[in-house]
C-alpha cells in the first residue's frame, strides 16, 4: 500500500485541554492539507476522547487513562503498541501535536532506510528530538525491535524527571548509537543493524531560534519569522513558540503558496 500516514500521541489532564486541543486541530489540518490521502491517527486514552477537536482524525484508545506524570514514557509505549496494530499499514510518521506541515512529508521516505529521525547540532546531550520519527512499513520487524530497545532503555530509568521528559531523548540517543560524529544528514547503520536516515532540523522538525533561552524569543511572531518558518517542510512550535502557532497557521492559510 503506497502513501503515508501520521500518528500523534495526546493525553490530557482535564484542566489543560484547551491550548493542547487547539494545537492538535491546527496540526491535523496542516497534515490533511499537505498530504490529503494520509490518515491521521490519534493515539490517546478514554479520558481525552470527549475534548478532541472536530477535525478528521482516527482515534485509537491505547488505555483507559494515561499516566500524565510519565507522559513521554507513555508516548513511547503507545508508539510501540501501534506498530503491532493493523492500523500500521503504510509508512508512518510519529509527530508531536504542536507542529505544522508546510508541504508534503511523503518525500521523507525517499531513499533506503528503516527509520528516520532529526538531529540538532547545538546540543550534544540530547541531539535527537522525539517530535519526529518516521518508520517504514516494509521494515516492520526491524522497527519493532528498535522500539523494543528504546522502551527497555526508557523503562529502566527511575528518576521522575527522566520518566516525564528527558528520558525519551536519552533513550532515543542510546538506541540509535553509535551516532555519526560529527552529526550530518544522511543514512547510517546502528550497532544493532537498523538503517537510519538523519535529517537536519533546518528542514524537518524546525524550531525557530532553537537553542536560545525562552526569554530571548519575541513575544509575538514577526513577518521575518513567518517567512523563515514557511521555508521549512515541518515546523515545531515547542516551548514558548507555542504562542506563535495559531497566528502562523492563519497567515499560512491566507497565503497562496504551492504545497509541493
Amino acid at each position: 500500500m503506497t502513501g503515508i500516514d501520521f500518528a500523534i500521541f495526546l493525553a490530557l489532564k482535564e484542566a489543560s485541554s484547551g491550548e493542547a486541543t487547539q494545537m492538535l486541530e491546527v496540526c491535523a489540518k496542516s497534515l490533511h492539507r499537505s498530504d490529503p490521502d494520509a490518515t491521521v491517527f490519534l493515539l490517546t486514552d478514554e479520558a481525552t476522547l470527549p475534548v478532541l477537536p472536530a477535525v478528521p482524525m482516527t482515534p485509537i484508545v491505547m488505555s483507559q487513562r494515561v499516566n500524565v506524570d510519565e507522559i513521554l514514557l507513555e508516548r513511547t509505549r503507545a508508539y510501540r503498541a501501534f506498530l503491532d496494530l493493523a492500523a500500521f499499514r503504510r509508512d508512518t510518521i510519529f509527530l508531536d501535536h504542536d507542529m505544522v506541515a508546510n508541504r508534503s512529508l511523503a518525500t521523507t521516505f525517499e531513499g533506503r532506510f528503516d527509520l528516520a529521525a532529526t538531529f540538532r547540532t547545538w546540543t550534544q546531550k540530547y541531539p535527537i528530538n522525539g517530535g519526529f520519527i518516521a518508520v517504514r512499513h516494509a521494515s516492520s520487524p526491524v522497527v519493532r525491535r528498535f522500539y523494543d530497545r528504546v522502551l527497555s532503555i526508557y523503562e529502566d530509568m527511575s528518576a521522575a524527571k527522566d520518566r516525564l521528559w528527558d528520558g525519551e531523548q536519552a533513550s532515543l540517543k542510546a538506541a540509535l548509537s553509535p551516532l555519526p560524529d560529527p552529526l550530518t544528514a544522511g543514512v547510517y547503520t546502528t550497532m544493532h543493524g537498523e538503517s537510519v536516515a538523519l535529517f537536519d532540523t533546518s528542514r524537518i522538525n524546525y524550531s525557530i531560534w532553537d537553542g536560545y533561552p525562552p526569554h530571548a524569543l519575541p513575544d509575538t511572531m514577526t513577518e521575518e519569522m513567518f517567512a523563515d518558518m514557511a521555508r521549512r517542510d515541518l515546523v515545531h512550535f515547542k516551548g514558548k513558540r507555542k504562542s506563535y502557532m495559531a497566528g502562523y497557521w492563519a497567515s499560512l492559510t491566507r497565503a497562496t503558496r504551492p504545497m509541493a
